[in-house]
C-alpha cells in the first residue's frame, strides 16, 4: 500500500494502522521527514487480512486519520 504525504515543515511524523474497532494493527513509520513530498509504503504482514483500516499519520500536534481499504 503506498502512501503519499506533503509535509509542510521538516518535522517528525508517526504512521499507525488500526482496524475498523481502534485497535492498532501495524506501527508503520516514526521517523524524521523533510519538508516536501514522500511516498512511504506500507507492507502488511501475511497474517493481516483483507478489510478496512484507518491509518493515522501524526507530525507534530496535528493528526490525520485515512480509511485503507487492504484487498489480497
Amino acid at each position: 500500500v503506498r502512501i503519499k504525504l506533503r509535509m509542510p515543515d521538516a518535522g517528525d511524523i508517526k504512521i499507525d494502522i488500526y482496524d475498523i474497532s481502534g485497535k492498532i494493527i501495524d506501527h508503520i513509520y516514526e521517523t524524521k521527514l523533510t519538508a516536501g513530498w514522500h511516498e512511504l509504503v506500507w507492507r502488511p504482514s501475511v497474517s493481516v487480512p483483507s478489510g478496512v483500516y484507518l491509518l493515522r499519520v501524526s507530525a507534530g500536534s496535528e493528526a490525520v486519520v485515512r480509511r485503507v481499504v487492504l484487498v489480497r
